[in-house]
């Protein structure tokens, strides 16, 4: 498990969801580039749907379905940012 899944974990996030995986995949896409967190409907939902053979409103929809099982009340781009930051320290 690394950082990013136990810091998921603690905040209360089902990994059997999709969501939770793709929630993963864009933190690292962030941590490696900020731009993906400039333009998350333009270049991070796409490419997450590319890599994973998905559409982008479906990446979309399990993301924000994953974070609003975890009862957070932020908008996507709103939590990546903010677990981005928690995990810059």
């Amino acid at each position: 498990m690394n950082k990013i899944e136990k810091l998921l974990l603690e905040k209360d996030f089902r990994p059997n969801l999709k969501g939770f995986d793709y929630i993963v995949e864009a933190i690292e896409l962030i941590q490696g580039d900020k731009i993906y967190l400039r333009g998350i409907t333009n270049k991070l939902y796409p490419t997450i749907a590319k890599n994973n053979n998905d559409t982008v409103s479906k990446v979309e929809r399990a993301i924000r379905h994953s974070v609003q099982s975890a009862k957070i009340r932020n908008s996507n781009s709103e939590f990546l940012a903010r677990i981005v930051l928690e995990l810059k320290g």
